[in-house]
C-alpha cells in the first residue's frame, strides 16, 4: 500500500530489462502486432502457446476470435507435460512465444471448458506478455501437471502448424521438434 502503481511498474520494467541483459536472453520469436490489434471488436485478450495457436482449431472453438499479435511471456518456457499437452513453467532464462487472440466473453467460457478449468486440468491466470515494448495483460491457461512428458498423437502438429502459420521462424520450429 505504501508504493504507487507507477513506481512498481517502473521497477518491474527495470527488473525485466536488467534480467534480459544480465542473462543475455533473446526471445525465440520476433514480437509483432497485426493491424487487427487496434480494430478488434473484443475486450479480452487470450495468449495461446499450445494447440490454440492453430487458427483452424481456434476457428472451431472460438468462431470469430481475432489473432492480433505474436508476443512473448518473459521468464517462462513451453513444455509438453505428462498428459501430452503444452504448459508453461518458470524459467528465468527464456521467453514463451505465442499468439495473442482478441476474444469475447463467450469465447472465454468455451476456452474454460476446453481447457478443463472446472476440473482443475488448467488454471486460468492473468499474465503480462510483451509485444513491441507493449505490455498486455491477458488470459493464459497453465496446466496443473507440469512434469515433462511426450506429446500425444497429433498434438504437436497443431502447435507446429500455428507456429508456421504465424511465421514464428526456424529457431522456434527447432525448439518444437526437440519436444517430440
Amino acid at each position: 500500500d505504501d508504493f504507487n502503481n507507477d513506481y512498481v511498474n517502473s521497477f518491474l520494467n527495470y527488473l525485466i530489462g536488467f534480467t534480459e541483459h544480465f542473462y543475455d536472453i533473446k526471445p525465440l520469436v520476433e514480437e509483432k502486432l497485426f493491424d487487427e490489434f487496434l480494430t478488434n471488436k473484443f475486450n479480452n485478450f487470450y495468449f495461446a502457446y499450445g494447440s490454440n495457436m492453430d487458427p483452424r482449431q481456434m476457428e472451431q472453438r472460438c468462431p470469430g476470435a481475432i489473432p492480433v499479435g505474436i508476443g512473448n511471456l518473459p521468464f517462462y518456457k513451453t513444455i509438453i507435460n505428462t498428459r501430452g499437452v503444452a504448459s508453461i513453467i518458470n524459467s528465468p532464462e527464456t521467453f514463451t512465444p505465442g499468439v495473442l487472440w482478441a476474444v469475447s466473453d463467450d469465447h472465454i467460457k468455451t476456452l474454460d471448458k476446453k481447457e478443463g478449468v472446472k476440473l482443475g486440468i488448467y488454471t486460468k491466470e492473468i499474465k503480462t506478455i510483451r509485444i513491441n515494448n507493449l505490455e498486455i495483460h491477458c488470459i493464459v491457461y497453465v496446466a496443473s501437471k507440469n512434469e515433462i512428458g511426450k506429446p500425444r498423437e497429433g498434438y504437436l502438429e497443431k502447435v507446429m502448424y500455428g507456429a508456421w502459420h504465424f511465421d514464428f521462424g526456424d529457431k522456434y520450429d527447432s525448439y518444437l521438434q526437440s519436444l517430440k
